[in-house]
């Protein structure tokens, strides 16, 4: 389970908090840029302080976002990749049902058409079966200020994935990254990042109550940057409502979710393997024309919450006692 949401993580580049695209980017008309995307070739990126020329905290909304691009740290590696698609995805448009502080309890869509969309249609709920949003090119992406440069193509599905050799991390605290797609299906844009340090939680389970705040901690940054850091608790991702609280949280090293969102998520039910992802982040966006586009660069923790009388589970053989492995992953 956690390995499976880091990937899942590195792999949608973490544009999800209600907020407004910045301007960073290329015309808003669907048009056709030079590919090439002259840039200075890439070095190691600045050291400057972490607050120097920093950019906006701006990730797309997701009623808009169409795709974007991610720098990760992960155990070992430096992970970059990324996707621009044609259209925003249905499915990930959740709904705001309670908020308080910097945190949001969210519930996901239920879409329902009076007909079998088929192939390469998906249910857009009122509007009916929409053609699925396909990935396009922008070009050839680059992004300097890394430890070593980076150029990548979108692949035969259209994805982005850097393959090349990166050393670990691929950037130092401070640093400045700039992205730049060159233009393919879509105009050229041009996305900013700050390098951060890497996240570090405590490590063990994370214990949660409906009745009780949920308590994260984390080490600060030595000195104050841009970055923010976005936490995820998902109880149910393997039955259950589709349900989820996501809070954008300043970089202080401590966020008590308030409890009237912990019991409102608990209330929509509770599955097999939950847990809480934390990011440290710094993210960019930009409009073109299919929507808004973001950049990333994040450092990603993943820790499992340990909740009274649920034991989780993949087989019977789980469970304690001859009891049985439930649909939702939880023994019974």
């Amino acid at each position: 389970m956690r390995v499976t949401k880091r990937i899942a993580l590195l792999a949608c580049a973490a544009g999800v908090l209600l907020a407004g695209c910045g301007t960073s980017g290329g015309d808003d008309e669907d048009a056709t840029a030079s590919a090439d995307g002259a840039v200075v070739d890439a070095g190691p990126g600045d050291a400057a302080a972490p607050d120097a020329g920093a950019p906006a905290l701006a990730p797309c909304p997701e009623a808009e976002r169409v795709g974007g691009f991610t720098v990760a740290l992960d155990e070992g590696f430096t992970a970059v990749s990324g996707f621009v698609r044609d259209g925003v995805l249905p499915s990930d448009v959740w709904t705001v049902e309670a908020s308080a502080g910097d945190c949001q309890l969210r519930v996901g869509p239920v879409l329902q058409c009076d007909e079998d969309c088929g192939a390469n249609r998906t249910c857009a709920g009122e509007r009916g079966c929409i053609d699925y949003p396909r990935n396009r090119s922008v070009g050839t992406v680059r992004i300097t200020g890394l430890a070593a440069p980076v150029a990548m193509e979108p692949s035969a599905i259209g994805s982005y994935n850097f393959l090349g050799d990166l050393p670990h991390p691929g950037f130092t605290e401070g640093a400045h990254l700039e992205l730049r797609a060159g233009g393919g299906d879509f105009s050229a844009f041009t996305l900013d990042g700050r390098g951060i340090a890497a996240l570090e939680v405590p490590e063990g389970d994370v214990a949660a109550s409906p009745d009780e705040p949920l308590a994260l901690r984390w080490t600060p940054p030595a000195a104050p940057g841009p970055a923010r850091v976005l936490v995820e608790v998902d109880i149910a991702h393997h039955g259950g409502t589709l349900a989820e609280i996501v809070c954008d949280a300043p970089d202080t090293g401590a966020l008590d979710i308030p409890a009237s969102l912990v019991g409102g998520l608990f209330a929509r039910g509770v599955a097999g393997f939950p847990a809480v992802t934390l990011t440290r982040r710094t993210v960019d966006s930009a409009r073109i024309a299919p929507g808004c586009v973001d950049f990333t660069v994040a450092s990603v923790v993943v820790r499992d919450l340990v909740i009274d009388g649920v034991r989780s589970c993949n087989f019977d053989e789980d469970c304690p006692g001859g009891g049985t492995c439930a649909p939702e992953r939880v023994c019974r």
